[in-house]
């Protein structure tokens, strides 16, 4: 029997890493059973497959507790740990004994792990963590003890060490040690992390994600500027910017907002000192099909993003598979997916003048049935989920990631 084990963040529960929306349905198609173990359990929980279970191991666990026991029974892992880590200086100063628990959290945490597998006959299952993180880290600390292969996936925050507190990730040269490959989003991020690690250079993949076809947007009809934005109101997205852009462009602009976040009021606020010719809505934080809904029912012209970084967006595969193109800023892996074919890519310090001119003098090629029909061409051939996720289930199924 072919089993999974997918650890995430959340799902399914809340509203968070929609992309697993997708990838779910394919692997449950390809696996006869998935266990999906969510590291954290927020409120909502979204439909799954019927041969997906979930599983919550940490409810009333307490990650401060017991580190005498875990400490005597792992002693010698332990002290390895501390010392590697002290030894590359992945301990921020004055911060030994926060470190030794935050180790010892993990040796409770995959202690607990271990045992739950073992009760359920999953040790041989194939394990795959969907961010390089918490839960590859608890496998890597039962791989000193036992061997679990693994395999997992790495994104933005979970890849690129200059975005942590301490310009480091805690563990990364032991989680490159024992996972089986790590498969990145992008082919930037893929040489990110070789050019880090060249010892584990063979251990590092590219495989991108994707998005399920739903169909054309309608075609733009009219004078009127259509623009749609997709992301966590949140600094770094700096969606503020769009109303700069905006500003002083010429003729009617019609700009729809999805998603919340801590400035979303202030840029509500902001949006106000706009002229009468810019209107904006904000749609605030929506389930991914009502998104979706919209991308197919309503003439979208241009879909942007402003991100300071970025992995490969999927809020990006979801507009080109609609056709509609995309102007973003030249971070992480973005130019991967804007280039040529699906719309403009600019500078990470772009001046507002700059984006709207570039704005303006294409708003034809917008319109442009060929050139949109280009842009849907293009997700087809690089970002189709079906064939993606397949692709990726096979590799997990048959070990070719080895």
């Amino acid at each position: 029997m072919k089993k999974l084990c997918l650890y995430t963040m959340k799902f399914p529960f809340g509203k968070e890493e929609t992309f697993l929306e997708n990838e779910i349905d394919v692997l449950a198609s390809e696996f006869d059973e998935v266990h999906i173990f969510p590291m954290n359990v927020v409120e909502g929980i979204r439909e799954v497959p019927i041969n997906v279970r979930v599983h919550y191991l940490f409810d009333g666990f307490d990650y401060n507790q017991g580190h005498v026991g875990v400490l005597l029974s792992n002693l010698s892992a332990v002290l390895r740990v501390f010392f590697h880590d002290k030894k590359s200086g992945r301990i921020p100063h004055g911060g030994s004994m926060d470190k030794l628990h935050y180790i010892l959290s993990f040796f409770g945490r995959s202690k607990r792990l271990k045992d739950f597998l073992k009760r359920e006959g999953l040790l041989n299952a194939v394990h795959y963590t969907f961010w390089f993180d918490l839960w590859a880290t608890c496998l890597t600390f039962i791989n000193f003890k036992s061997k679990i292969s693994f395999y997992s996936r790495a994104h933005g925050f979970d890849l690129y060490e200059e975005r942590g507190n301490h310009n480091f990730i805690h563990f990364r040269e032991l989680q490159l040690k024992k996972v089986e490959t790590v498969f990145v989003v992008s082919k930037k991020g893929q040489s990110y992390l070789q050019g880090k690690y060249p010892d584990y250079e063979h251990k590092v993949k590219t495989a991108y994600l994707g998005t399920v076809d739903n169909g054309k947007s309608p075609m733009p009809n009219s004078e009127r500027l259509n623009v749609v934005s997709c992301s966590n109101v949140i600094p770094l997205k700096r969606v503020g910017s769009i109303i700069e852009i905006l500003r002083e462009v010429k003729g009617r602009v019609d700009w729809v907002h999805f998603g919340d976040g801590p400035l979303l009021e202030e840029i509500k606020k902001k949006s106000k000192s706009l002229p009468e010719n810019i209107i904006c809505t904000f749609k605030g934080r929506v389930a991914n099909k009502d998104v979706l809904k919209h991308y197919k029912s309503k003439p979208i012209d241009l879909f942007i993003n402003l991100s300071e970084t970025e992995g490969i967006p999927v809020s990006i595969m979801e507009a080109i598979s609609f056709g509609i193109p995309v102007m973003a800023t030249n971070v992480g892996g973005t130019s991967e997916i804007v280039c040529e074919n699906t719309g403009w890519l600019i500078n990470e310090e772009y001046t507002p003048a700059e984006v709207r001119t570039i704005l303006e003098e294409n708003r034809g090629k917008m319109k442009d049935e060929v050139f949109r029909n280009n842009v849907r061409g293009f997700w087809e051939n690089n970002f189709n989920a079906e064939v993606n996720y397949k692709n990726f289930a096979e590799i997990l199924l048959n070990g070719r990631g080895k």
